[in-house]
């Protein structure tokens, strides 16, 4: 599969807390405790996890265990995916830090917020905070601290380069991020971002599809946990989670399946909604490739509610993040300023436009109703003389250079239906010849009955398929019409957003956002 990794980063800048400290404000217990929950009991029980952060928040007798407390509830609320709750216990901490130029952790924090932001599709405002961090680290003496902090960085940096597909660049962060950790002491922190860094470039391979080398790097990351302080669970999760992606893209189905279990295991005992959403997906594909459908629906399914109860919770918090910047900007007279200037442009553009987008919207309405028509209605099989015979012999094989017998035409005919019918088109990795292998025939006659029955090539006939099958879900489901072009694309077994919007328009002649605004209409 061809997905974006769940990143961790966030766990990573706030786990590394016993060598962080300031000798006149530490407490060896407090340290321990705090350790443990990080590394240990939040991949085994989250509620336990809640109430002893919750604990040692309430009982801190220093202004930098308030920090870590917070900290550590903010990272939990992550977990569950309540982005809302976690970005405000992260303000509360980076208010008090700041007060009392606690700047390692004013670092950590800004690493946080620009993971938390990155997650949400935020990234310039990721950045901001990003750069937040650099500038707070200067003011760092200790120098080793100062090289956990740059390597967390790179790392960030990477998954920042990963989330813009440039693979390249984020394998450069990642080693540069391992230039510094290299230069940290031995201990026991060091391994577990070490490990961290080896799952990184796992998931870098496997977007290469080199699968050898991620399982390799998965491994390394599991071999470096073994000698960190405490085994963290969570990230095993995420470990196991990757290595079963690995091997289902290899076939291996039943190593696949052996750390599939482990993973949701892991996912349902730390109620982390990020790794329950990877778990659930890849336990989908997983079910398909090995022609399970019945659990591969019912893991569709889990992972289509899950997918809801994050997006609905990510868009609460991006609704507060606006209204907090609206109420922070208390500069009336530049905001009237710009209301003004911009009613005036809209009084003198306005009329200019009015006409015309009036005349596209009927067209546009007009096209909306026909593409329901027609996408509502069967593919329909043609007689192969129906063929137009306009089509070059380039794109079309024909009866006169192919040797076919009616009755393997009619073979492939039955197994097209049955294809459609177990939504085979869903697959991201389908081809002619993973087709021509499921009708039990060649690449050759599977093109000419396309070609000659259904007056289409491959490509064009898959993705059809999948426009007609996502158009039927926005009819009939209207919560889809909620959900982001990038979930829907992926839902009907695109690789991107924009390839989506292009084979979507192509087909229809709307967008897909023009298409959801007229169906919510209709």
């Amino acid at each position: 599969m061809n997905k974006s990794l769940i990143l961790l980063v966030f766990n990573v800048f706030v786990v590394f807390v016993i060598s962080a400290k300031n000798t006149d404000q530490t407490d060896t217990r407090f340290d321990s405790i705090y350790f443990n929950v990080v590394t240990n009991i939040v991949g085994q029980d989250i509620d336990r996890a809640f109430r002893i952060a919750d604990s040692l928040y309430q009982t801190s007798d220093s202004e930098l265990h308030k920090v870590k407390s917070l900290m550590l509830l903010s990272s939990l609320y992550q977990n569950k995916g309540e982005l809302k709750e976690a970005l405000i216990q992260a303000e509360r901490a980076q208010k008090i830090a700041s007060k009392e130029k606690i700047y390692d952790w004013q670092a950590r924090i800004s690493g946080f917020l620009s993971t938390s932001y990155r997650n949400m599709g935020l990234y310039e405002r990721g950045k901001i905070h990003l750069d937040k961090g650099l500038k707070a680290v200067e003011k760092i003496e200790n120098q080793a601290h100062k090289n956990i902090y740059m390597g967390m960085v790179y790392q960030e940096i990477a998954y920042y380069n990963l989330a813009e597909d440039k693979i390249d660049e984020a394998e450069q962060s990642i080693i540069l991020s391992d230039e510094y950790f290299q230069k940290v002491p031995d201990s026991p922190h060091k391994n577990y971002f070490l490990a961290e860094k080896e799952n990184l470039l796992g998931g870098v391979y496997f977007k290469q599809k080199k699968y050898d080398s991620a399982l390799k790097h998965y491994q390394k990351a599991l071999n470096f946990l073994k000698n960190a302080a405490e085994e963290n669970t969570l990230i095993k999760g995420y470990i196991y989670e990757g290595m079963a992606e690995a091997y289902l893209a290899k076939k291996s189905f039943e190593q696949a399946a052996e750390y599939l279990i482990k993973a949701e295991s892991i996912a349902l005992s730390s109620d982390n909604i990020n790794l329950k959403l990877e778990v659930y997906d890849t336990y989908s594909d997983y079910y398909k490739e090995i022609n399970d459908y019945k659990n591969h629906s019912l893991y569709r399914e889990k992972f289509i509610e899950t997918k809801k109860l994050y997006e609905a919770n990510q868009k609460k918090s991006i609704d507060n993040i606006v209204k907090a910047l609206e109420q922070d900007n208390n500069i009336l007279s530049s905001r009237t300023v710009w209301l003004i200037t911009g009613i005036v442009s809209l009084l003198v553009f306005g009329v200019v436009f009015f006409v015309f987008f009036q005349w596209e919207k009927k067209k546009d309405i007009k096209k909306f109703k026909q593409i329901i028509e027609e996408l509502s209605k069967e593919i329909k099989v043609t007689k192969s003389s129906e063929v137009s015979k306009e089509k070059s012999d380039e794109n079309t094989t024909t009866k006169k250079s192919v040797n076919i017998s009616e009755q393997k035409e009619q073979e492939i005919i039955e197994g097209l239906k049955e294809f459609e019918q177990h939504q085979g088109f869903l697959e991201r990795n389908i081809s002619l010849t993973n087709l021509a292998g499921t009708l039990n025939t060649n690449t050759i006659y599977t093109s000419y009955v396309l070609n000659n029955h259904y007056n289409k090539d491959f490509n064009t006939y898959i993705n059809e398929l999948r426009i007609r099958y996502i158009v039927q879900k926005l009819k009939e489901n209207r919560d889809y019409s909620s959900y982001k072009i990038s979930y829907l694309a992926e839902e009907c077994g695109f690789s991107s957003h924009s390839k989506f919007s292009n084979i979507f328009k192509d087909i229809t002649g709307l967008t897909p956002s023009v298409f959801i605004k007229y169906l919510d209409k209709d």
